[in-house]
Order: C-alpha cells, then structure tokens, then sequence
C-alpha cells in the first residue's frame, strides 16, 4: 500500500481547488482539518 509520501513524492504537480470553482471540495477539506484538529487534541472549527 502505497503511503501519502510515496503519493506525493511520485507527482510533478498537487493542485488544490480551495475556491472551488472546479469541485465543490470545501464540505472534504473541512471534514479533514477538523480531524486532524481533534487528533492532535484541539476543539474542530464550526
């Protein structure tokens, strides 16, 4: 399995569409740094 740095690290280019004017992203990228707060032991953005 390939992990999130073999990902990375095989692209030339990550593309990030945080305006969402190709795909409606803004529901996933909340959802993600919410985790990733409460992971770390931080209170999640509303």
């Amino acid at each position: 399995m390939k992990t999130a740095t073999d990902y990375v690290n095989s692209c030339s280019a990550i593309i990030f569409d945080l305006d969402g004017t190709l795909m409606h992203t803004e529901p996933d990228i909340r959802r993600a740094t919410n985790q990733a707060l409460l992971d770390c032991g931080f209170q999640p953005l509303h």
